[in-house]
């Protein structure tokens, strides 16, 4: 199973401070998460690994990111999504 959210808070409250994945029985996970201007600004390569919201180590304004996925779960099964987040100051 894989849960993508689409919105995160990093106002530093413990809630939704972080984007990350949610899932189970996963083999591979990787997602990137890119500006509106189409630059990398993330990686994951775990479904433990969570972006906080900061880019070169400056805290990132609110704004629309774009985020491309591709994971395979122990069944055999593919996914593969792109999708928006909104990151909420």
């Amino acid at each position: 199973s894989l849960d993508i959210p689409n919105a995160f808070t990093p106002n530093n409250d413990g809630i939704n401070d972080s984007y990350k994945l949610f899932g189970k029985d996963l083999t591979f996970v990787n997602y990137q998460i890119y500006s509106r201007w189409g630059e990398l600004i993330f990686e994951g390569n775990s479904i433990n690994d969570a972006w906080d919201g900061s880019f070169r180590n400056q805290a990132l304004e609110s704004q629309i990111f774009l985020m491309r996925l591709k994971a395979s779960g122990k069944d055999g099964r593919k996914f593969e999504k792109t999708g928006k987040i909104k990151l909420i100051r």
